[in-house]
């Protein structure tokens, strides 16, 4: 999902709820549409950025690998380096 001038909009999402995974916190704020917004954490979209980081780890081209590795480097995180160690 992307607004007006390119700028993410779900990125930042994931990049809060990601440093929220780490820290610990219960919830998180970040600016939607303009608009400052506290989210709860949820494991899930973590999760699942992880699961597409696996799936795309090797069947990609290079060319291919580099364009989606930066769709979801904004959610790259100590979490994810602990999630290579837990897997």
């Amino acid at each position: 999902m992307r607004r007006a001038g390119g700028q993410g909009v779900y990125a930042p999402f994931l990049a809060g709820n990601a440093r929220a995974l780490d820290s610990g916190a219960k919830a998180f704020g970040v600016d939607t549409y303009g608009e400052q917004a506290s989210y709860l954490n949820r494991a899930y979209p973590e999760r699942s950025a992880g699961m597409i980081r696996e799936r795309i780890a090797r069947p990609l081209s290079g060319v291919e690998r580099t364009e989606v590795g930066g769709w979801l480097r904004p959610t790259d995180s100590v979490r994810h380096s602990r999630h290579n160690l837990e897997t």
